[in-house]
């Protein structure tokens, strides 16, 4: 973000990354037909929208799913489709690759998934840095959310709630069950289709969806637009069950419905969730009937859910001042749900203008109000790296992690921070275990290579690089930084050994791609 300085690891991925390898090829002329013909725009779960004519064949066979209780892909495929849709999001979109908010946000489904009957789906929550109200659900357990739904919730039950309704959209199979016609579909079309819907669907205008589809298919063939009621309707009963189970308001759902509803009548344009989860008076009805089923509770919002909302509201700002003007204004007026988020907000402002002293003093003055909450310790290391003074911060980041073992955004960071102090080697063993955590992680290998690079080791420099590009979407990217660490790695036959089974293994995604956009182009 322009004028914000946060943590390296604060990063936007779109499109396509950024390297300085000279033979790096440039985005596919796919993506770039998708970036021109279609404005970035979302919908909600990928269940508005249906191909039903026979596409090519391809070893990526969708199993038989008339029978709807068996309406579900394997694991195996749901878990390569899911990777194949996130690389096409990332490229698609622009992503908050910010891990506190990153952590907060999986901690939430994590406990809403607990109390789902489908505890053994893997869940992945994402964020999209986007101020339009909207959330999307799609194959492997992949949730979007904007971070304009954040801004929009009044309280935590209410994000809780969008989230277990998209949750519940899985572990339903809705999605699997959507796909059943699209059995010849191969896994890169159905990939790009199915993020193609996403990008294209928040206007909730059939025209643009047809338009975004045909750009993927490249056929005139005949497209159905088919809104599932029923579909929506289970995933408010099984969302509102999960909210209730975990401990959330079982409300949170219909006051969030009623608020959005109103709001599209007194503003006139509603919200782009209501274009693509259609609230009527019966479905916020039914949410309120649902709710009063089980025993009302007022749950009072959890601190991190106050520090998130005020944290993304920073980052989403391209000047500080202005940050720092509005919660010097809050403060002063005295309104406000959760003081603690005003000053950690206020603190983020006045350490990304350089005002290190006047951060440092309202971050510890919140640490001896609020305690040691792990973003409250994380901002105040990385405000005394910011600040030049490296040392205190590997320290404060070194001490945050005895408190939280194993928290992600407090590794990456201290990571970041080993690496400035000229500890690569720290660093490095600290990513490694972690790449075995959160394998799906861009971040993790971004700073790994940098972690090698600065040790010298410029072949697994290059294969971490790989991995950084891959995970974001940039395949041929990746098989071309495999093809210099190939070449980096001379006699260490360990290195190469890997670096060539990767490499088959991402050619082989890059062809797959490469077919499927040559048979698409008209």
């Amino acid at each position: 973000m322009d004028g914000v300085r946060f943590p390296v690891l604060c990063t936007f991925v779109n499109h396509s990354c950024t390297t300085t390898d000279p033979n790096r090829e440039t985005p596919s002329a796919f993506h770039d037909m998708l970036k021109q013909r279609i404005t970035p725009l979302l919908c909600a779960s990928l269940l508005a929208w249906l191909p039903v004519a026979g596409m090519a064949q391809t070893d990526f066979q969708l199993p038989d799913m008339g029978d709807p209780s068996a309406a579900a892909l394997s694991p195996e495929q749901d878990r390569k489709l899911g990777e194949a849709f996130m690389r096409e999001i990332r490229r698609s979109m622009k992503l908050l690759e910010d891990p506190e908010a990153k952590d907060y946000l999986q901690s939430l489904g994590n406990r809403l998934s607990a109390y789902g009957d489908d505890t053994g789906q893997h869940y992945n929550f994402f964020i999209v840095d986007e101020d339009s109200i909207n959330a999307f659900a799609g194959p492997g357990g992949n949730i979007g959310i904007h971070t304009g739904l954040f801004a929009a919730t009044e309280n935590e039950s209410e994000l809780a709630a969008v989230v277990a309704h998209e949750m519940a959209h899985v572990s339903q199979k809705h999605i699997a069950r959507q796909i059943q016609r699209a059995e010849n579909l191969s896994l890169p079309a159905l990939a790009a289709l199915l993020a193609a819907m996403v990008v294209a669907g928040k206007s909730g205008n059939a025209d643009l969806g047809q338009a975004a589809l045909a750009t993927v298919t490249a056929t005139s063939a005949q497209m159905q637009i088919n809104f599932t009621r029923n579909n929506e309707q289970e995933a408010d009963s099984v969302g509102i069950q999960n909210l209730s189970g975990a401990g959330y308001d079982p409300h949170g759902m219909a006051t969030f419905f009623e608020r959005l509803q109103f709001s599209s009548r007194y503003y006139g344009k509603p919200p782009e969730f209501l274009s693509t989860h259609p609230v009527t008076r019966d479905r916020i009805a039914e949410a309120q009937e649902r709710a009063q089923r089980y025993d009302y509770r007022q749950v009072p919002d959890s601190l991190t859910y106050a520090l998130v909302k005020a944290r993304l509201h920073v980052l989403s700002e391209t000047d500080p001042r202005s940050s720092l003007r509005h919660y010097q204004r809050l403060i002063e007026g005295g309104q406000y749900r959760s003081e603690a988020a005003l000053h950690y907000g206020l603190a983020l402002a006045q350490g990304a203008l350089g005002d290190h002293a006047d951060a440092r003093r309202e971050l510890d003055a919140l640490i001896a109000r609020e305690g040691e909450h792990p973003m409250l310790l994380s901002a105040r290391a990385h405000n005394e790296l910011e600040a030049g003074n490296l040392t205190d911060a590997t320290r404060l980041y070194r001490e945050a992690l005895k408190v939280y073992p194993g928290n992600s955004a407090l590794t990456l960071q201290y990571a970041e921070a080993l690496i400035r102090a000229g500890n690569a080697e720290k660093a490095r063993e600290l990513l490694r275990s972690h790449s075995r955590e959160q394998p799906e992680e861009p971040e993790v290998y971004r700073l790994l290579a940098r972690a090698h690079a600065e040790l010298g080791e410029q072949a697994r420099a290059y294969q971490a690089q790989a991995e950084y590009y891959f995970l974001s979407g940039d395949v041929l990217g990746a098989v071309q930084q495999l093809k210099v660490a190939r070449q980096k790695a001379g006699n260490d036959f360990y290195t190469a050994s890997s670096v060539e089974a990767r490499l088959a293994e991402l050619e082989k995604i890059a062809k797959e791609e490469k077919e499927h956009r040559r048979d698409r182009e008209p």
